[in-house]
């Protein structure tokens, strides 16, 4: 199994691809959906506050072009991979 490195571990500007999303909340996962965050999806971190919360931009996937925000519960519990 690799070592996954959460959202919020991630600098502004950084892109990278999800990896996974834990599945040990229902309202964790309904969020990170409804950003279009789904494993494979490329995206670029716009912000990151100093609370955990994160603003993401979609790169790709269904919901490309489009900006979310992410609270920091979601930023400690959504993987990446294919940092750059």
């Amino acid at each position: 199994e690799r070592d996954l490195l959460p959202l919020a571990r991630l600098t502004e500007g950084a892109e990278a691809t999800v990896a996974e999303v834990s599945d040990h909340d229902p309202a964790l996962l309904r969020a990170v959906g409804e950003a279009g965050l789904f494993p494979g999806v490329r995206f670029r971190l716009g912000a990151l506050t100093d609370e955990g919360a994160a603003t993401v931009h979609v790169l790709s996937g269904e919901r490309e072009g489009q900006s979310a925000t992410l609270d920091a519960h979601a930023t400690s519990f959504l993987f990446i991979d294919d940092l750059s």
